[in-house]
């Protein structure tokens, strides 16, 4: 037997509520690892919601800029954060990495500035306007530093 719509609306709901920042006085507070507790959730923007598996820096930098011009930053949406997609990978295997086993930027998507890394070009925009960049990377091992027995 299906669960009743009615349940997965109020998850929704609650979801949603969290999402748009609710705060402790409209119910219980988020309780943080420290112990501590938070009128409101961490808030900001994706790149899965809406970009998905074609992100680029030109992108992301729109976004960004975006969420400073709107007003949306002062409003506490200071997080612009790149879901995934933003690495090589040229297989199954996973993402592509470096002697390190560090996954390699998509340089076509990410273009290095200078000598610097075409994400870490894009994190330091995010910074320049007062915001926070974040970066999502998958748990665990790439299975090409694995099969390379690269240094970790």
């Amino acid at each position: 037997m299906r669960k009743p719509i009615r349940g997965a609306l109020a998850a929704f709901a609650g979801a949603l509520l969290l999402a748009t920042g609710i705060t402790a006085a409209d119910g219980p507070a988020a309780q943080a690892e420290s112990g501590t507790t938070s009128a409101k959730p961490a808030l900001g923007w994706s790149s899965w919601s809406f970009i998905r598996r074609n992100p680029t820096a030109q992108k992301i930098e729109a976004q960004a800029k975006a969420l400073k011009d709107s007003g949306l930053a002062k409003e506490g949406y200071v997080y612009a954060n790149v879901d995934d997609f933003w690495y090589r990978c040229p297989g199954s295997q996973g993402p592509d990495v470096d002697q390190y086993g560090r996954w390699v930027t998509d340089e076509t998507a990410f273009p290095p500035q200078g000598g610097e890394n075409g994400i870490q070009a894009v994190a330091d925009y995010v910074h320049s306007l007062g915001l926070k960049f974040g970066l999502y990377v998958t748990p665990g091992i790439s299975k090409q530093a694995v099969a390379r027995n690269t240094a970790i």
